[in-house]
Parts: structure tokens; sequence; C-alpha cells
């Protein structure tokens, strides 16, 4: 579901993708954490940009955009 190799660390972050919420940053750490791949859970008004972001840093093949989703907690879990 996440798009990742079974041996990736993966960070899930859940909420809507809006500034007050920072997904930026959690993007940005992403890109210094090597072997770390990103879900993030949501959809709102920074998606593009998300997504940009995430092909400008040369990141984006180890980020998934999962938009909203109703098993969150199934995937925490995971």
């Amino acid at each position: 579901i996440i798009g990742c190799s079974d041996s990736s660390m993966v960070v899930i972050q859940v909420g809507r993708l809006e500034p007050g919420k920072r997904p930026d940053l959690t993007l940005a750490a992403i890109g210094v954490l090597p072997g770390v791949h990103l879900a993030l859970v949501g959809e709102g008004p920074m998606l593009r940009q998300l997504e940009e972001q995430a092909a400008r840093d040369g990141i984006a093949h180890r980020c998934t955009f999962l938009g909203f989703r109703t098993d969150a907690q199934e995937l925490i879990a995971g």
C-alpha cells in the first residue's frame, strides 16, 4: 500500500495538508534521512506544493501521497 521496500523505515504523517500542520518540514526531514520513506495520509491545499517539493529535492521515489484514508490506524499499526 505504501509503495516502499520491506527493509525501509517508514514515517507516516496523518493530517490535513495545510500550512499550519507544516507537512513541508516533514518532507524536508526525509531528504536528510537516507533510507527513510514518507507516507503522507491526507488531503489539502498543499498537496501540489508537496509533490513539487519532493520532485525538486529528488526524494519523490521515497514519498507516497495516499490521500484521504479511513484506515489510517491500520497503516500506522502496520
